[in-house]
């Protein structure tokens, strides 16, 4: 009996070591089979690389590795995806093949095979497609070099990354140096399978340097000169110039070509030149037609600029425009008007010295009239400026107190010295025209202080000026007078709301909401005392709120201010002495040099829209009243900015404003009723929701012959979900014949690809149109190309312009 019990007991122990064994046996088996299933396996050749797939196996005297399935490969900072892949360990050659996909750094290329040597870098792909954060490259071919480059052949180029359809740049050959540029040779700009352009070369940059090659080519069409066609070349020269040379063809007027060159010498330290020039079939000197002269004139016009500082204290800058002829402004207007400064041609500089304590800099100009008869002709009786000194002082505080009455009183000095000179003396017509003249402003700024919600200042100020005649016998001559102004000022506030920002959970919003969440809550609280049954541990608290969804409200308040002003100028002192033809002559206003010789308590009276809005300084007062409503709205929060919940957390706006300005003249023997009154000033505007509105009146009662004009310019606009449109009427009284112009300008997007474009500028008193510009503009939604149609009416020209906008990448639209 004991025996037979040993023996099943060994039985036993028998089976069950059978068991174990057949378990580890299962075990390695089962382990093995899932390595077999997923290897990964590593090696080294030059760089480490890492293969993962199904299966895998070496085969040959060196051991060759092939991978099938689901391939994986890491190299450095490379990473390679493929359905089969080989390697051959002794040349370093790769070659993957079924769905390829290759991902560097900022670069993804897919294809159907690759072969990759793993020391050199380069590889070859069939079938590419390069993709980039801002550009797309499809080729038959597309290979690497050892120095990064990659070439395509028979390739398309285009911004498109979703829609390669829309437009493409298709060439024989195209080279790719990442981050850097994009050649292309024999190009074709495509567009929906379309040709529409054929370029030989093209250099597309598509990184922040700049790079040598030809720009994308202007041509338009003017009715009266025939096709214009310009072809920019850029040449990259150093990281500190560059030059654009622009040949050009110039309808029937002929060849010509624009050159553009600058240089960057150090910070704040640059000069430019800009120059074109054309041999003009069509233009001689004075003549105002379009057909061809049958002589051939070369025209030429440039500009030269330089700036130059040094530290913060001296700076030195130089603008000189130049031509052969002044009719250049009128036939290259849109060339003309981007470089020339007024209605002057020539030189013109300064030097500025800036110092603590003043400010001191010399101007100089010497120009060219261009409102002469003679387009060749050099007005040498008009007068330039050799030099012109300024010296300013920084106010210096003489007295500062919490008293009233001595609260701050400071002194300041404005001088200028200039020298006015004709470039050929000629005062045959008796007015004086060569003079040097010394200005000086010495004032003193008085701010007497509060006294209750009062505050009162006062400005005196010294006007001074002195003037000496080239010619020996002419007597000097100078005036001066001193101008007192004061100003008494009290203000009233009202503040509506106040400016918060406030998150509110979405489940204090409804009574429902409010339900929701209560059964949300409780339904969370049993489930997570649930799994608390299941877990070993503690978990880590979390704040319930932050699960919560919040509506964020943001609050605005309003200050509406009320500024009451009254102010009173008077001007004492006033004296002339020495030479009483030039008395007469700034007394005339009709040859003055500039403001400053008009005598001061006069200077309204001058024929100029800017000065006779200005109060007369001889006895007046003035009433203001200045209303302005201000909205104060928060910004979102944001940690990462230090200080800014008390010092930049608040936006401000004008929502509305209103000001009333009205003046009179004291101590003036009136002949009528209201002879005494000035200027009546009126200024509003408004933002009401979508609406827009201002308004700036000038009243005068009495201008000239007791009669009355004014002044106006008021505009009004709305803004729609699809455009926006705005109306601006213009008033002169003052102007013979008067001057009433209106300006309509309008945006208007029906739909999401189309946008019209409409200015039109009318002089309602000739009813007679000065400008207008009509424009069709159609945008895709892939944003990577847009189409322009669009007329240009003006005096000088008329223009059909039809644009192709190609996006290169950042949104930046260049047109062709």
């Amino acid at each position: 009996m004991r025996s037979s019990v040993f023996c099943y007991k060994s039985f036993q122990y028998k089976k069950l070591f059978f068991l174990f064994k057949s378990f580890i046996v299962i075990v390695l088996l089962t382990h093995s089979f899932w390595l077999h299933a997923s290897e990964i396996f590593r090696f080294k050749i030059g760089d480490e690389i890492w293969i993962q797939a199904d299966k895998s196996y070496t085969q040959g005297v060196h051991k060759d590795y092939f991978a099938v399935g689901n391939v994986v490969i890491n190299h450095q900072n490379e990473t390679l995806y493929g359905e089969s892949a080989s390697v051959d360990r002794e040349s370093g050659e790769m070659r993957i093949w079924g769905n390829v996909r290759y991902v560097a750094k900022d670069i993804t290329l897919y294809g159907s095979e690759l072969r990759y040597n793993l020391y050199s870098g380069q590889f070859d792909f069939e079938n590419a497609r390069i993709i980039s954060s801002g550009y797309t490259i499809v080729g038959k071919h597309i290979t690497r070099s050892a120095d990064g480059t990659y070439l395509a052949s028979d390739a398309e180029y285009s911004t498109c990354k979703d829609c390669p359809e829309s437009w493409a740049l298709m060439g024989s050959k195209i080279a790719l140096t990442k981050s850097k540029y994009v050649h292309i040779q024999h190009a074709f700009i495509k567009s929906h399978g379309a040709i529409l352009l054929y370029i030989p070369f093209i250099s597309i940059p598509v990184k922040k340097e700049r790079e040598t090659g030809l720009l994308f080519p202007n041509f338009h069409y003017q009715p009266n000169m025939g096709m214009i066609f310009q072809q920019p070349w850029f040449w990259a020269i150093s990281p500190s110039n560059d030059l654009t040379l622009t040949p050009s063809i110039w309808g029937r007027r002929g060849l010509g070509g624009e050159l553009e060159y600058r240089h960057v010498l150090g910070e704040e330290k640059w000069f430019q030149l800009n120059t074109m020039g054309v041999n003009d079939h069509v233009y001689t000197p004075n003549r105002n037609e379009g057909s061809t002269s049958g002589t051939q004139y070369n025209r030429v016009f440039g500009t030269y600029e330089y700036h130059f500082q040094f530290g913060n204290y001296l700076i030195h800058h130089l603008h000189y425009t130049g031509t052969r002829d002044l009719d250049v402004a009128r036939d290259f207007h849109d060339y003309v008007k981007t470089k020339a400064v007024g209605s002057d041609l020539g030189e013109s500089s300064f030097v500025e010295y800036r110092h603590s304590i003043f400010d001191a800099n010399i101007q100089s100009y010497f120009s060219r009239n261009m409102l002469v008869n003679d387009a060749m002709r050099f007005d040498h009786s008009y007068v330039q400026i050799l030099p012109k000194f300024s010296l300013e002082m920084v106010p210096i505080s003489l007295i500062h107190t919490k008293y009233f009455g001595m609260q701050n009183l400071a002194l300041g000095a404005f001088s200028t010295y200039t020298v006015f000179k004709q470039n050929h003396f000629d005062e045959s017509f008796g007015k004086r025209r060569n003079a040097l003249r010394t200005t000086l402003n010495p004032y003193l700024d008085w701010n007497l202080g509060s006294l209750g919600p009062l505050n009162l200042k006062s400005l005196v100020e010294v006007d001074y000026q002195h003037y000496h005649f080239r010619k020996p016998d002419q007597s000097n001559f100078s005036k001066r007078g001193t101008v007192f102004t004061t100003e008494l000022n009290f203000e009233i506030q009202k503040i509506v709301g106040m400016a918060f920002q406030e998150k509110i959970p979405v489940s204090q919003l409804t009574p429902e909401g409010i339900k929701a969440a209560e059964l949300a809550a409780s339904k969370n609280k049993e489930e997570k005392k649930i799994e608390e049954e299941n877990i070993l541990g503690e978990l880590p608290k979390f704040e319930t709120q932050y699960t919560d969804d919040y509506l964020v409200s943001a609050q605005s308040g309003y200050r509406h201010s009320q500024v009451f002003k009254l102010l009173h100028y008077y001007t004492s002192n006033q004296s002339f002495k020495g030479n009483p033809d030039f008395r007469n002559q700034i007394t005339s206003q009709k040859d003055l040099f500039d403001y400053e010789d008009v005598i001061r308590m006069d200077e309204n009276s001058l024929g100029y829209n800017v000065s006779r809005t200005v109060v007369s300084t001889k006895n007046s007062i003035e009433f203001q009243w200045n209303n302005s409503l201000i909205r104060k709205s928060p910004f979102d929060f944001n940690i990462y900015q230090d200080e800014r919940i008390l010092l930049d957390n608040f936006d401000y706006s004008k929502v509305a404003y209103f000001n009333l300005s009205q003046a009179l003249r004291l101590n003036t023997k009136q002949e009528r009723k209201g002879d005494n009154m000035e200027r009546l000033h009126l200024e509003t505007g408004f933002s009401l929701g979508k609406w827009t509105f201002s308004g700036d009146e000038f009243f005068f009662y009495h201008s000239t012959q007791h009669k009355s004009t004014h002044q106006l310019v008021t505009s009004i606009g709305r803004s729609f979900q699809r455009g926006n449109a705005s109306l601006r009427y213009e008033y002169n009284g003052f102007s013979t014949p008067r001057r009433r112009y209106l300006t309509l300008e309008s945006v208007l997007r029906p739909f999401d690809t189309w946008e019209f474009q409409l200015l039109y500028r009318e002089d309602m008193e000739r009813r007679k149109g000065l400008n207008s510009r009509y424009a069709v503009i159609y945008r895709p939604t892939n944003n990577c190309w847009s189409l322009e149609l669009s007329y240009l009416q003006t005096a000088l020209q008329k223009r059909f312009s039809f644009n192709f906008y190609f996006n290169f990448g950042d949104n930046k639209f260049n047109g062709v």
